[in-house]
């Protein structure tokens, strides 16, 4: 039996719906991918799970092989979800979270690691940004690490809010790069804003846009000049109703 054939044989038998053919990764020794397909569950499961991705990758490493797992959301065709899925399988001893921004320049892959990575994890990270750019017919995909760009921090979010508030996740996002801040993607303003709302720093209305609580006011306070908060929001008020 061959490499590949082992590799899909213990695949398989672990429950892993594997897409297509078992590919030889060149960055590592004894490596390859794996196309899986995601699926959901009603209530938003994930199969497979992260669990029994873990399962099948520890068996091969008994036997040998190192595989990274590249998970394609059959249902929605999401490459930030599948992205996001790829990495934290293929990876999760190293990166916290991706998010995939479809640049002008190029696409590119946000990526929070736990610790910085070290010289053999970034060729083979480098290699499977490469083959899921091809499976998802991505012109290339090249990675951003959180810390070398300049996102705003939830300080500086909340002081953006606050001269917009009410105020949607695009409106709030479009403010932020035109204050000349970086965008990973909207789903990483939403996750931003989703922390802070269980911080009970903003609230969300029904109709999706998002107000500051009086703890948040609380914690960025105020000042009783011209640079007042508090003044430029009436002056945003004021373009806005223009």
């Amino acid at each position: 039996m061959s490499e590949i054939e082992q590799v899909t044989t213990t695949l398989l038998s672990k429950g892993i719906p594997v897409l297509g053919k078992i590919i030889q990764n060149p960055s590592t020794a004894h490596g390859y991918f794996a196309q899986v397909q995601l699926t959901r569950s009603p209530d938003g499961t994930k199969s497979p799970s992260g669990r029994a991705l873990a399962l099948a990758r520890s068996s091969l490493l008994d036997l040998g092989y190192a595989i990274d797992f590249i998970l394609i959301d059959e249902g929605s065709r999401n490459i930030e979800e599948s992205l996001r899925a790829s990495l934290l399988s293929s990876f999760p001893d190293n990166v916290r979270n991706s998010f995939f921004s479809p640049d002008e320049n190029g696409p590119q892959a946000w990526i929070e690691f736990k610790k910085q990575p070290d010289t053999e994890v970034l060729p083979r990270l480098k290699e499977h940004l490469s083959k899921f750019a091809e499976l998802f017919s991505l012109p290339g995909l090249s990675m951003t690490q959180f810390g070398e760009a300049n996102t705003a921090t939830k300080t500086e979010v909340l002081a953006i809010l606050r001269q917009l508030a009410p105020a949607d996740v695009s409106t709030l996002a479009g403010k932020l790069a035109d204050q000349g801040f970086s965008i990973p993607s909207l789903d990483w303003v939403n996750r931003c804003l989703d922390s802070m709302r269980k911080s009970n720093l903003v609230l969300r209305r029904r109709d999706g846009c998002y107000v500051l609580t009086m703890e948040a006011l609380r914690r960025l306070g105020t000042r009783k000049d011209r640079r007042s908060p508090d003044v430029r929001r009436l002056l945003a008020l004021a373009r806005r109703n223009l």
